[in-house]
């Protein structure tokens, strides 16, 4: 009789010998499943079972190919429909799929809705197989996961989707927990059509001083403009660096409000240990992080120059989208100052 499946799934391979191809998954990954060999003559069957569920299988030739058999096991080695507990979060986090994060409320865990909901969830994780993990869990309205995630006032059932389990963006479904809709939403998503969330500090209700303040949720607005350059400092208070650089930032910020420059460029900073970047292609490597961010261009020019004002304007002129339009706005500065 084929091993039952506990708390982790039963992987089983029936076969006339130990096959080489399953030794060295398992060997991999001995910790992430109870492994087992039945010897029995005929065709290979390699069947991996999660408590709760249906078994799914490989048989015949790919079983004896180690490609194939990692490449089942990665597929299929978590649940179709993860329950999430405080302890193993993580094993979904650390996936190389994405993850759709369905939080339900904590009263609603075993109502009809729930169950019914728990149906969409199985019959979108057949379609989803490989591509996205599927996990629920009962959550309090102001728990960390919808507070940070979706925020305080948002009402559940609610899905948080990470296209990477790394990622730092994420998007926030908000309808009915069924199958049509979300995958109608996440094809968006894929489609690049649906704002991503981040991580943000409220935005500033007012701006003082030179150097503008960003935070992620205006950074894909102030950063990329048609018309105008922007240079964005991401720093953190405790970072000495950032510390040294301020008032060579502030003089080069002062510098375009002088020259009257703000058409064409703008100087901004944020707080990279309070905001995420909702954009890919933003990475940050240490503190502090310096982009620009050319007009009408969508991928932004990491700086790697001295923290100097000096620098960081020849950066600017060398660099940005605006150069020209620059030099000429400053020649014509002098020629009135001169007159």
């Amino acid at each position: 009789e084929l091993p039952e499946p506990g708390a982790l799934p039963s992987i089983t391979l029936r076969a006339d010998s130990l096959l080489g191809s399953f030794e060295s998954v398992a060997r991999a990954n001995r910790r992430s499943a109870s492994w087992h060999h039945i010897a029995e003559a005929g065709t290979p069957e390699l069947r991996i079972h999660h408590r709760g569920e249906d078994p799914v299988t490989l048989r015949g030739e790919p079983v004896e190919q180690k490609k194939t058999v990692r490449e089942f096991f990665r597929r299929n080695r978590y649940p179709m429909v993860g329950r999430v507990e405080d302890g193993n979060l993580h094993e979904y986090m650390e996936a190389d799929q994405g993850v759709i994060r369905i939080l339900f409320p904590e009263e609603g865990a075993k109502g009809p809705t729930a169950q019914k909901s728990k149906e969409s969830m199985t019959e979108m994780s057949k379609i989803l197989r490989g591509k996205y993990l599927i996990t629920y869990r009962e959550v309090d309205k102001n728990s960390p996961d919808v507070k940070q995630l979706a925020g305080s006032k948002s009402k559940l059932p609610l899905a948080i989707i990470f296209q990477k389990p790394t990622d730092k963006k994420w998007f926030v479904y908000r309808d009915k927990i069924a199958a049509d809709p979300m995958l109608k939403f996440l094809q968006q998503v894929e489609a690049g059509t649906i704002t991503a969330a981040s991580r943000s500090e409220p935005v500033p209700a007012s701006q003082t001083g030179a150097v503008r303040v960003v935070v992620g949720a205006t950074l894909k607005r102030e950063c990329f403009s048609d018309t105008k350059d922007v240079l964005l400092e991401i720093y953190a208070p405790w970072c000495e660096h950032c510390k040294a650089l301020q008032p060579e930032y502030e003089k080069l910020a002062q510098k375009v409000n002088d020259f009257g420059l703000e058409q064409y460029l703008m100087v901004a900073k944020m707080d990279g240990t309070q905001n995420d970047s909702p954009v890919s292609g933003i990475e940050i490597d240490g503190f502090p992080t310096i982009y620009l961010f050319k007009a009408g261009i969508d991928k932004p020019l990491k700086y790697s120059g001295e923290n100097k004002a000096r620098d960081l304007w020849k950066f600017i002129l060398d660099e940005g989208a605006n150069m020209y339009e620059i030099q000429d706005h400053m020649t014509e500065y002098r020629h009135r100052m001169e007159l």
